[in-house]
């Protein structure tokens, strides 16, 4: 299959949609923890309130924010292998 499948296709707006929305449902269902997580830039609130937790790792709110950022990261990599097809193939090393 052609990378011109991909350019053609509208699933890239689809994707970005799906981001905003799980950001949303993020942000409906745990609004206190995403505050407090946007305020954790500042101060260490977030880590002396949520990092005691027992069940830090597989809780809902991370896995919506492991999600989001799986989809954000693989398309940049799809962006980068676009624009720069050149720097993937010659310098695989850099990316494994």
């Amino acid at each position: 299959m052609s990378f011109n499948f991909f350019i053609k296709s509208d699933w890239i707006p689809a994707l970005l949609l799906l981001i905003l929305l799980l950001i949303a449902i993020a942000n409906y269902i745990y609004k206190e923890r995403l505050f407090q997580l946007v305020l954790g830039f500042f101060t260490k609130r977030y880590l002396v309130r949520f990092g005691k937790d027992n069940n830090l790792i597989f809780n809902g709110f991370n896995a919506i924010l492991f999600v989001i950022q799986l989809l954000v990261f693989s398309l940049i990599g799809i962006f980068f292998q676009f624009f720069y097809p050149n720097l993937i193939s010659h310098n695989s090393h850099l990316f494994f």
